[in-house]
């Protein structure tokens, strides 16, 4: 028969894992009252966020398993607390206390079995059964009207909870409106007199529970009084807003918010107000609802046919008066971050605008709103494709190259996307120049091995490829762009600023004789930016991995700086590093065996388990090179220099043992 005593440190990671193990152990003075069943299970309180009940067992097998009332459920760390404090016990020679056949705990977790009753070995569980509901159904039924109302009386002493309930149902069915209204106000404050939280570490959280506002609010929609509803929402949703603002749990707290705006959506439909009022109140709330908490919501914009033309033009013009007006500040001010939360602002207005201007049918309006709105909010996309739709491609060539240069600096994702746009247009026209040219201008501005693949797809067919490529390697190692041309006057300041250092004098001559695709006019306005630097090695050594030029992409990473990052780590990259390795084991087997090592040396060097598993897949590779070489005595005399090194890591002793095939016998917990 298995035994607890038997347990190994390695049968408890294999159940539970490492980090559960490990988070187990600092738990054993949580566990209180522990008892060993009369079927040799192990049953402990064990205290965390709150006191759960906790089961442990083994299987036939000898493996443990576990069943526990914490969010958890098996193999948790209370259940390797109880397992650790039984051995302990053990160990200092302590009798366990049997637990008794009416334990409270054992009706606690009853609930928590798993559905088939059955273990990962199909072993049957035998927890007591719990007291079905039939039995309790049935001593009520026996109970006169006075009994029952004893029954009743006595629980709600004990049990407050159970006393605002009943006191709830009992102000709901009397439907007094002036009191339900009342009472729904109260019960806004209470909901969001405190934020939501959630502490993942200790398994609590306080989620405010918005059922009684829920509660009332339907209960006044059922009698007929909609807008009774819908004035309440109004300090639901200021109240809702400004708590999910302070919030920091899974969003339960917005889930909770919305059920009961929903609520009052739904009264807004039934509402006095007009069908103009009823729409700009809904738009309203959406649009100071930054979360998307509201967002699954019904809604009345989503019902095209429900309103005439008349009350989406009465909207738009509603919409229209009510835009912001934007600040202007400097860039990095307190002015210009409020001149970007009011820009913010008026584009959430413009757009409702926009859509309903449509429904109104004005779409003749809806250009001149989108080329006024275009340098205030930034929608050149919307400009754009709505220019695009009616044909007028000149137009929207022009906004892409005006909203490019506009937005560069601060917005470069929609730069980005404008020039996209520009490629596409082009793409459409068959020009293939000027495709290959947008796609140099991509690279230029985010330069890796995917946007340098795309460059080249775009130029080889044109078979302009060499020079193009020329250019695009200069400018990594040197950042003299092949497709700006360079300003004499520069080119001298930048001279003389060489000779003062004691460099050369000389500087890279302009390379527009040898580019060989058209100007985009699409210029990045960062030609400053402080945080540019050359030469871009890591995208060189990439390129030179990807052309299979190793030579070269050892070369560059040998230019590599190595030095700390916070302290740990060598060189300025380890991915980097793990990416020269594989690319060159090949062809230079003994640099990539250079640079596995430094790089495992550093993560043996960080005094971390983690780092030592790194460690670990680093010699690992180091291991097949070495076979493949036919030099294993070269990885055997590593490994025995590291032990040497390292004597006192006892973990990654391990790591070491489990390279070199070394299998030991696996310790008992307690001997």
């Amino acid at each position: 028969m298995a035994k607890f005593e038997d347990l190994t440190w390695d049968d408890l990671t294999a159940w539970a894992g490492s980090r559960v193990v490990a988070r187990g152990k600092s738990y054993r003075g949580n566990v209180e009252d522990l008892r060993v069943t009369a079927d040799g299970r192990l049953l402990a309180w064990v205290r965390g966020g709150e006191r759960y009940a906790t089961v442990v067992s083994l299987t036939k097998k000898g493996k443990p398993d576990s069943v526990c009332t914490c969010p958890y459920g098996i193999a948790c760390k209370h259940a390797v607390a109880t397992v650790l404090v039984y051995l302990e016990a053990v160990k200092a020679k302590k009798t366990v206390p049997a637990a008794e056949e009416d334990d409270e705990r054992f009706e606690e977790l009853a609930d928590f079995e798993e559905d088939d009753g059955e273990s990962e070995d199909d072993e049957p569980r035998t927890m007591p059964a719990k007291p079905k509901e039939s039995e309790l159904d049935t001593y009520l039924a026996r109970l006169s009207k006075d009994e029952l109302l004893h029954v009743v009386q006595e629980a709600l002493c004990e049990v407050p909870a159970l006393r605002k309930r009943l006191a709830d149902r009992a102000e709901l069915a009397v439907a007094d409106v002036a009191r339900l209204v009342k009472s729904a106000r109260r019960a806004i404050r209470e909901a969001s007199a405190e934020p939501g939280w959630t502490r993942h570490w200790s398994h609590e959280s306080h989620i405010p529970d918005y059922t009684p506002v829920r509660e009332r609010l339907e209960a006044l929609l059922k009698a007929g009084h909609a807008d009774e509803v819908v004035a309440l929402g109004e300090e639901l949703v200021d109240a809702g807003l400004r708590q999910l603002g302070q919030s920091d749990d899974e969003g339960e707290t917005g889930h909770e918010v919305a059920e009961c705006v929903g609520v009052v959506f739904r009264a807004l439909a039934r509402s006095s107000k007009s069908d103009a009022e009823k729409l700009l109140w809904e738009r309203r709330v959406r649009l100071r609802e930054d979360y998307g908490y509201f967002d699954e919501l019904p809604s009345l914009w989503t019902n095209d046919g429900a309103f005439p033309a008349a009350v989406w033009s009465e909207v738009a013009d509603a919409l229209l008066k009510r835009m912001p007006s934007v600040p202007e500040g400097k860039p990095g001010s307190k002015a210009d971050a409020d001149s970007y939360s009011a820009r913010y602002a008026r584009e959430k207005i413009m757009r409702s605008a926009f859509e309903a201007l449509e429904r109104a049918g004005r779409k003749a309006e809806i250009t001149d709103l989108l080329r006024r709105e275009a340098e205030i909010t930034q929608c050149y996309g919307e400009l754009v494709d709505h220019l695009l739709a009616l044909g007028l491609e000149d137009e929207a060539d022009a906004w892409c190259r005006k909203g490019f240069a506009a937005t560069i600096e601060k917005s470069p994702g929609l730069a980005k996307a404008l020039a996209q746009r520009l490629c596409e247009h082009a793409q459409k026209q068959g020009s293939g120049l000027l495709v290959a040219a947008y796609r140099a201008a991509e690279f230029f501005d985010g330069p890796d091995v995917e946007t340098y693949k795309t460059l080249e797809k775009a130029v080889v067919p044109l078979n302009l490829w060499e020079p193009v490529r020329k250019g695009v390697l200069r400018w990594l190692e040197t950042g003299a762009r092949p497709d700006i041309p360079v300003d004499p006057a520069h080119q001298a300041t930048k001279a003389k600023g060489n000779r003062k250092k004691g460099g050369s004098s000389r500087s890279h001559p302009s390379p527009q004789n040898s580019w060989p695709l058209p100007d985009t006019g699409l210029r990045r306005a960062r030609t400053g930016n402080v945080y540019a630097s050359w030469p871009k090695t890591s995208v060189l050594i990439q390129i030179a991995i990807l052309e299979k030029r190793n030579d070269d992409a050892l070369a560059w990473y040998a230019r590599v700086p190595k030095r700390d990052t916070y302290g740990w780590g060598y060189g300025y990259d380890g991915g980097l590093g793990g990416i020269v390795a594989e690319a060159v084991k090949e062809t230079h087997p003994d640099a990539a065996l250079d640079i596995w090592r430094e790089m495992s040396e550093s993560e043996i060097a960080r005094v971390n388990p983690a780092a030592y598993d790194v460690a670990g897949a680093y010699l690992e590779k180091m291991k097949k090179v070495y076979v493949r070489l036919s030099r294993p005595q070269e990885w055997t005399a590593l490994i025995a220099d590291l032990r040497a090194k390292n004597r006192p890591k006892r973990r990654l002793m391990e790591v070491f043992d489990r390279l070199e095939g070394i299998t030991k016998k696996a310790g008992k917990i307690i001997d």
